[in-house]
């Protein structure tokens, strides 16, 4: 007998997997998609394939305190950088 979640060879008898813990027996359960995305699949007609399309329905919201941040560390980063490169320059 085979385990249904990783495909271990296991004993006849055996009530866990020995390699991954699960109750042999049990349907694998498909994964849970992150937040966000949401997954759909469909089976390709007259194939055993499946065809999985995945979209990402999160949004980055940008505060006017995190675009101010932003700007203010990347003005911050090129004036040591130019401070750096003006003092090696000499």
């Amino acid at each position: 007998m085979r385990c249904t979640h990783c495909g271990v060879q296991l004993p006849d008898d055996a009530e866990f997997c020995i390699a991954c813990h699960s109750v042999v027996g049990e349907q694998a359960a498909e994964p849970a998609p992150a937040p966000g995305i949401q997954v759909q699949t469909s089976t390709i007609p007259g194939t055993q394939k499946r065809k999985v399309s995945v979209k990402a329905t999160a949004q980055l919201k940008i505060t006017p305190v995190t675009l101010m941040l932003s700007i203010a560390a990347f003005f911050a980063i090129a004036a040591v950088t130019a401070l750096v490169v003006f003092h090696f320059m000499k």
